[in-house]
C-alpha cells in the first residue's frame, strides 16, 4: 500500500481502501457456493435468478457480515409449481385429416417454382400469375390519402389478393409503360377505418412484367434437385409429404391434449415466467 512499508499498513486503512472490494468478492463467492448447495439439498426447481433482498446501502456487495465473521443473505427464489396431473388418461382426440395428395402437390410445387423459367414480357399485356413492378397513387374525392401511393412496388403474383378486391383484376391486360386509372371500393371491414367502405381512384403505371413458367416434373428437374430420376424425386417428395403430415398431426394433437389438460388441472403460473414470455413476444 502506497506510503507504508510492506506489511506495516494499519488495518483500519486497509479496511478503508479495500474493505468493500473484499466483501464484494467474498459475498459473491459464498452466494454462488451455497446457493447451488441449497438448491440441491432442498430439491428446489428454481425459475430464473434469485432476488437478493439484503443490498447494503451505498455498498458494493450484498448480504450482511457479522462481527463474529458470519455472513447472511436473504433471497427470494421463485420455483416451478408442483403439479399432480389428473385427467390425462383416456383423452379422446380428433385426428386431423390432411390430404396426402395436396401435401405432395404443394411440396412438388416448391421445386417447380425454385427452378422455374422467368421471361420478361414487353409486347403483351399482364396476365394473372405474372410478376409486376408498378407505381400507383390513390385518391378519394380527388384528394391523395395517406398510405395510398407507392413507387417501384413489386407484385409477386398478380391475382393473388395482395390488394383490395377489384384492384388486381383491372391491371390484367396492361402493358409495360401503360398508364391507367382504375376505380375500386375499400371493403367495409377494411382495417383502416377512415378508408373502410369508401370509393377510390388509383392511377397506375406498369414498369415491368415477368412471366413465370414452372419447371416440368421430369428427369431434368430431378437432376437439378439432386436426384437421378423423376421416380426418385417423386419418392423423395412423397416422404417429405408424409413427414409434413405427421408433423401437422402431432401439432394438432398436442394442442388438443394441452387444452384438455388445462380444463382438468389448475395451477398458478409464476410471475417471472409470465414476464419472460411477454418480453419474448414484444
Amino acid at each position: 500500500m502506497s506510503g507504508f512499508r510492506k506489511g506495516k499498513a494499519p488495518i483500519n486503512r486497509l479496511r478503508t481502501f479495500f474493505g468493500e472490494k473484499v466483501k464484494a468478492s467474498v459475498s459473491q463467492m459464498i452466494i454462488n457456493e451455497y446457493y447451488a448447495k441449497v438448491i440441491k439439498d432442498y430439491e428446489i426447481n428454481p425459475i430464473g435468478n434469485p432476488e437478493i433482498k439484503d443490498l447494503a446501502k451505498d455498498a458494493q456487495y450484498v448480504g450482511k457480515f457479522g462481527f463474529d465473521n458470519s455472513f447472511s443473505v436473504d433471497m427470494v427464489i421463485e420455483v416451478l409449481p408442483k403439479i399432480e396431473p389428473i385427467g390425462y388418461k383416456n383423452i379422446e382426440l380428433d385426428f386431423p385429416n390432411h390430404d396426402e395428395n395436396t401435401l405432395f402437390d404443394a411440396k412438388m410445387l416448391e421445386y417447380r417454382q425454385q427452378f422455374a423459367e422467368r421471361e420478361q414480357i414487353t409486347n403483351c399485356g399482364a396476365e394473372l400469375g405474372n410478376s409486376l413492378v408498378i407505381d400507383f397513387k390513390g385518391y378519394i374525392d380527388d384528394k391523395p390519402f395517406s398510405g395510398g401511393a407507392a413507387e417501384g412496388h413489386s407484385v409477386n403474383k398478380l391475382g393473388q389478393g395482395s390488394f383490395i378486391p377489384g384492384f388486381e383484376n383491372q391491371i390484367v391486360g396492361m402493358k409495360v409503360g401503360e398508364v391507367k386509372s382504375i376505380n375500386v371500393t375499400f371493403p367495409k371491414e377494411y382495417h383502416a377505418k377512415h378508408l373502410a367502405g369508401k370509393d377510390a381512384r388509383f392511377d397506375i403505371i406498369v414498369h415491368n412484367i415477368v412471366k413465370t413458367k414452372l419447371a416440368e416434373v421430369d428427369n431434368d428437374l430431378a437432376m437439378m434437385v439432386g436426384y437421378e430420376s423423376v421416380d426418385e424425386l417423386n419418392e423423395k417428395v412423397k416422404n417429405e409429404a408424409d413427414e409434413e403430415k405427421k408433423a401437422r398431426n402431432r401439432q394438432v394433437m398436442d394442442r388438443q391434449i394441452m387444452s384438455k389438460l388445462f380444463e382438468t388441472n389448475s395451477f398458478t403460473i409464476p410471475k417471472s415466467m409470465i414476464k419472460d414470455e411477454l418480453t419474448r413476444l414484444r
